[in-house]
């Protein structure tokens, strides 16, 4: 017999189970200093208190970030900008990883960017054989000890004292210092100072040209000169707003001004054999540079009859020094023209066409830019007026219009005229015709004025303002004296467009295959917006005007019915019965079964009584009774209607007129095709 082997599960999900040491831990650093820097080495020791014998691996962490581990209680790491925050530490024995202490309380690290030494001298000037002291420091921070260098030429020199926060120098040159602090040595930013040597000679700045207005493109000449240096080879710097921006071997500096030059110069002079030997600042001079300026063009009158004039004025303002050169355009380009004049600011003209002018400054090549272009008009003195066609009270939005620009007494001259809203030219034609769709946007005030096709400076006035109101894109409204159709009659229909327009012609619409207005032929047009109806069905309208015509949006749709009544003969014995329409609503359709139900209860027990009488004389009326039976009970259903018609009998026959009786089907959910009839027999009384 084998036995069974052995059988196991899946393994459980794991559960950690930790030791924790009660030993307090401390989380210290080295250097303890309140303030560190960017790029300063610090070391982050997590001390376990009673637990110096064990052996540990430490691990740090910062909110929101990666836990650091290291094999030993201390974490040594360079400082930057982000390390700034609150660090925690716990250690783990390194035999046993499940044991471990609580995490420490946190220490905070305050880091900030790399600082800058800064350097101050008590003077940058000596005379020669003086003396000054320099200070470098490092605030707010301690601990720094100082380095010190002097350059005279490229290389800089060391001054080897590192302790010494204070020193005293007599020589020309470039001072520089450093804080340094730590091990590894932490430098700060270097702080430079220039002491230099000075001259006691006076220096003076001057300007070619000397006006108080420069302007940008303008050519400026500075001069250093040094009172008592002329025979002394010179290096010359300038400043301005207190940056030096430029240095030469010549005391003049030329350059073209522009709106950045403006601002206070300052120069000054070194010995080309002694770059630390130095006269001392000039005092400042104050240049101003605007835009390039534009040239103002005005003028006396922009219209001027035949044979008039007008002066011209061109100028550059906040200014002087200039000269202006003219240019006149009647077709294509400018042209330059002459005046003859030495001082030509102003001028005076006789011809019409666009004038422009601009300056140029005396015995320079700059200009100014050119004036704003004045048109000189030569004008007519003929009236003009607007017209409008249609001339309609009110237009809708989507009609075509014509505006024309009427010139009295000119109408053989071949004009070209133009047509403004308020301020604004917006059209221009080689008519006096024009033709557009309107918008809402259109309407306002309209101005028009010609010109001669053969001399645009040759104009007429502008016309009085015509104004145009457009209004939205108009709806039809139908109206009707019945929404019933009486017997023999016809309703009337009334389509009309808003009170306040005219000229509108009606165009009328029924619901069938054709989508095409009603014709003469078709409907009973009594005048313009009415129509009489005699037939049923849905009716609508819209207005038509202008051409090419225009049309309103459709009116609503008006259902007009009819209701049509079957009466019975005198000697039928069942009431009448009514033909309902489509629109009748089922009301009345249960109201007439609940009638025909009790009908039909009383002529089913007459029936049944004149069965049981007649019975042994005519037994073939059973079948006719329960033929009519039959019928009766598909009225029950609401499924025949019932029509009546008296037919007398053959001459010389006996017995009663014959009832004659037509029941229509009606339509179920699958009809059928053709109606029944039922001829009720002779001798069933009609009032059974």
């Amino acid at each position: 017999m084998t036995e069974n082997p052995e059988s196991f599960s899946e393994s459980s999900d794991e559960v950690t189970v930790q030791i924790s040491f009660s030993n307090k831990v401390v989380a210290t650093q080295h250097p303890n200093r309140p303030q560190m820097f960017s790029g300063e080495t610090i070391t982050l020791t997590c001390e376990v208190q009673g637990g110096e014998t064990t052996e540990w691996t430490c691990e740090w962490r910062r909110p929101g970030l990666a836990t650091h581990r290291a094999n030993g209680k201390d974490w040594t790491l360079r400082l930057s900008d982000s390390s700034s925050g609150d660090y925690m530490c716990r250690c783990r024995r390194r035999d046993d990883w499940h044991s471990s202490t609580k995490w420490s309380e946190a220490i905070t690290l305050s880091v900030s960017d790399k600082p800058r030494a800064r350097l101050k001298a008590g003077s940058t000037t000596i005379p020669v054989g003086g003396s000054v002291t320099l200070s470098c420091s490092v605030k707010p921070s301690a601990g720094w000890k100082y380095r010190w260098f002097r350059q005279t030429s490229d290389t800089p020199e060391d001054l080897d004292n590192e302790e010494n926060r204070n020193i005293t120098v007599t020589q020309g040159g470039i001072y520089r210092c450093y804080g340094v602090r730590g091990n590894p040595s932490f430098y700060t930013e270097p702080s430079d100072v220039t002491i230099q040597i000075s001259f006691s000679n006076k220096v003076v700045v001057t300007r070619r040209p000397n006006r108080p207005q420069m302007f940008s493109g303008e050519m400026i000449t500075l001069t250093c000169e040094v009172q008592g240096g002329e025979t002394t080879e010179w290096t010359y710097e300038w400043k301005r707003d207190g940056s030096i921006i430029h240095r030469t071997n010549s005391k003049d500096w030329s350059f073209r001004g522009s709106k950045s030059s403006s601002g206070d110069y300052m120069c000054q002079c070194r010995r080309r054999d002694d770059a630390y030997s130095s006269t001392k600042w000039s005092e400042a001079i104050r240049l101003s540079v605007s835009d390039k300026p534009r040239a103002k063009l005005t003028a006396g009158s922009t219209t001027i009859p035949v044979g008039g004039s007008v002066m011209l004025s061109c100028s550059v303002e906040l200014s002087g020094g200039w000269k202006y050169r003219w240019f006149r355009k009647t077709s294509g380009s400018f042209v330059e023209f002459s005046t003859n004049k030495e001082e030509n600011g102003n001028i005076t003209v006789t011809q019409g066409g666009m004038y422009m002018c601009m300056g140029m400054r005396e015995k320079t090549d700059f200009y100014s830019d050119s004036s704003d272009e004045v048109t000189v008009q030569i004008n007519f003195s003929n009236k003009v007026f607007v017209t409008r066609q249609p001339n309609w009270p009110q237009i809708f939005s989507g009609e075509t219009i014509t505006l024309t620009c009427e010139v009295w007494g000119g109408e053989t001259t071949e004009w070209t005229c133009e047509w403004k809203r308020p301020w604004t030219v917006i059209h221009k034609t080689n008519s006096k015709e024009w033709t557009f769709i309107v918008s809402e946007s259109s309407s306002g005030d309209y101005m028009c004025q010609c010109r001669k096709r053969d001399d645009w400076f040759s104009s007429t006035q502008w016309s009085e303002a015509f104004r145009l109101s457009v209004s939205s894109k108009p709806k039809a409204r139908l109206n009707s004296n019945s929404r019933e159709i009486p017997a023999g009659g016809s309703v009337t229909l009334t389509c009309t467009v808003t009170s306040s327009s005219s000229g509108w012609k009606y165009f009328w619409y029924k619901e069938r295959d054709s989508s095409e207005p009603l014709t003469g032929e078709e409907a009973d047009f009594p005048s313009n917006g009415q129509m009489n109806v005699s037939e049923e069905g849905l009716y609508w309208c819209r207005g038509g005007r202008g051409e090419p015509a225009y049309y309103t949006d459709y009116s609503d749709r008006i259902s007009i019915t009819k209701n049509v009544t079957v009466s019975s003969s005198a000697s039928s014995s069942f009431p009448a019965m009514f033909v309902v329409g489509p629109f009748v609503g089922i009301v009345l359709i249960i109201l007439l079964l609940l009638l025909w139900r009790y009908r039909l209860s009383k002529d089913f027990s007459c029936l049944r009584s004149l069965q049981s009488d007649n019975s042994s004389q005519r037994p073939a009326t059973d079948h006719g009774a329960n033929e009519t039976e039959n019928h009766y009970r598909s009225l029950l259903h609401a499924t025949t209607s019932i029509y009546h018609i008296i037919r007398p009998r053959p001459r010389g026959a006996a017995g009663n007129d014959e009832v004659v009786k037509y029941a229509k089907r009606r339509e179920r959910p699958h009809p059928e095709k053709s109606c029944l009839y039922v001829n009720v027999m002779p001798g069933i009384n009609s009032s059974t």
